[in-house]
């Protein structure tokens, strides 16, 4: 379906002021321009979406989110778009009227009930430069890990939807002659990376899992690209962590333990890992772009431990349009680190988090004052 942009736009409009009358062009206000463009943007592709209302755009593992300003960066005015890496290299969108701020990690409408599209940041979380991130390995701690006496004692965190034996335990799926459940707390998901072995179910046909362990993990697609209902299923009495795919909801319950509001406006956060302070969920929380931020602070978050699954999964075509937009510009987005790991925002205990490994498709959990990378995530509002 065509549509029409800024330069396209703005390009007509000036020839018809022209034509209409050579002084005008001169006395023609930027502003005024600008708003007629927008005028006429929105009546053209008005007109070509007329009769689709009600359709679903479905936005790709890999493309890369634009803040567009309408009438360029001095304007207030900014709206999301989407388009695959394949068209962002051939179009016209490395300028003042287009910024990248992230990469689809989960398409629209992917899981059975449906669901927001999924980005990731362009940069790594920081506790340094909490607002802006940084494209250092800076790795930060889960925290809530240690008393003020340094005892590790942490406290279960009201609200997580993956914590504890009694909730959510790991529950995964293994190839077991007939039997395809597996009592791990951990897993290994498949992935498009080359040479990464993500082999198809000998019980199950269109599921595939990391061929290494007795714990394999099922990709959350078909070999049809469609949703793999092995995903996330558990036992009758469990449900599996790959199942907590609310990371937005976990960040707001892990920032209700925080001690104090301090953070919310200080220029470093406190990188340990004490009860009441909790870096990585805080600098997710803090992180902002154009486009993203409500009065600066809130839309970006620790993303769960089924999200990460998604990451993993589409790997390489993420890391491709990452790697493109470093190409353009250092300090725009650094790529994904090949064998690190990657917190999350689900807790498996009052003193453990659920993780990924980026080396091997590794879902576990660790000590939460362990020091990870994160990576924020945001939900794409329908467009």
């Amino acid at each position: 379906m065509k549509t029409y942009n800024q330069q396209q736009i703005e390009a007509q409009v000036r020839e018809v002021i022209a034509n209409a009358s050579k002084d005008l062009v001169a006395s023609v206000e930027n502003r005024i321009l600008c708003e007629l463009t927008a005028q006429v943007i929105e009546l053209l592709n008005a007109k070509q979406n007329s009769g689709a209302e009600g359709k679903q755009i479905s936005h790709k593992a890999g493309d890369i989110v634009l803040a567009h300003f309408d009438c360029g960066k001095n304007h207030n005015e900014v709206r999301l778009e989407t388009v695959s890496l394949e068209e962002y290299k051939a179009g016209d969108y490395y300028n003042e009227h287009y910024q990248p701020i992230g990469v689809i990690v989960m398409e629209q409408d992917i899981l059975p009930d449906g669901n927001e599209a999924r980005f990731i940041s362009l940069v790594n979380m920081s506790c340094k430069t909490p607002d802006d991130g940084t494209i250092e390995n800076e790795t930060l701690r889960f925290g809530g890990y240690y008393d003020e006496d340094g005892n590790g004692t942490g406290r279960h965190i009201d609200g997580l939807t993956a914590w504890g034996e009694d909730k959510m335990n790991g529950q995964t799926f293994a190839e077991q002659s007939t039997d395809e459940t597996a009592s791990g707390l951990f897993g290994w998901l498949p992935s498009d990376r080359e040479n990464f072995r993500g082999d198809e179910s000998t019980t199950s046909k269109g599921n595939y899992f990391y061929n290494d362990n007795e714990n394999y993990l099922p990709s959350p697609y078909l070999k049809d690209g469609s949703f793999n209902p092995l995903f996330g299923l558990g036992r009758e009495t469990h449900k599996s962590f790959l199942s907590d795919l609310d990371g937005k909801a976990n960040t707001k319950a892990i920032l209700k333990m925080v001690d104090g509001d301090n953070w919310l406006t200080a220029s470093r956060l406190k990188n340990n890992a004490i009860v009441g302070n909790y870096p990585a969920a805080m600098a997710c929380n803090r992180y902002s772009t154009n486009g993203t931020s409500v009065d600066d602070i809130g839309m970006w978050y620790l993303p769960a431990i089924g999200e990460l699954a998604f990451l993993m999964v589409n790997f390489a075509k993420i890391q491709a349009s990452l790697r493109y937009l470093q190409s353009l510009n250092k300090s725009l987005a650094v790529p994904l680190g090949e064998n690190y790991s990657y917190w999350s925002s689900s807790e498996y205990s009052q003193d453990n988090a659920y993780y990924l490994g980026s080396g091997s498709g590794l879902l576990d959990d660790g000590y939460k004052n362990n020091y990870l990378l994160v990576r924020a995530f945001c939900l794409l509002p329908r467009i």
